[in-house]
């Protein structure tokens, strides 16, 4: 989707941005369904396609993405064959030496 990938830093982590708590169970259990549906070799696969989902209002929008043939990773070229050359020092861990005590706050 990104031909490159975001410096480090301007992407803030899930600490700083905050995510509802349920938001990775749910998104973690529809990979899982897309997953499974692969290996079985049933129903429609989300290939081409993203989903966007909305936790707080509960929706779901699905965007169709096309193939570019310039694309770094699926294009006809491809020039990034791992997602391990990219490392940012920074990740959705909490830093426990640099914040004792995150704190929650709800808006």
């Amino acid at each position: 989707m990104f031909p490159e990938a975001p410096p480090e830093g301007m992407v803030p982590n899930c600490a700083t941005a905050g995510v509802l708590g349920v938001l990775p169970g749910t998104v973690g259990c529809i990979q899982a369904t897309e997953a499974v549906k692969a290996i079985i070799g049933k129903g429609d696969l989300l290939d081409g396609r993203m989903v966007f989902y909305d936790a707080l209002n509960m929706e779901f929008d699905t965007v169709e993405i096309p193939q570019k043939s310039d694309c770094p990773i699926c294009g006809k070229n491809r020039t990034i064959d791992s997602i391990h050359d990219v490392e940012y020092s920074e990740s959705c861990a909490i830093d426990l030496e640099r914040d004792t005590n995150p704190g929650v706050s709800v808006n």
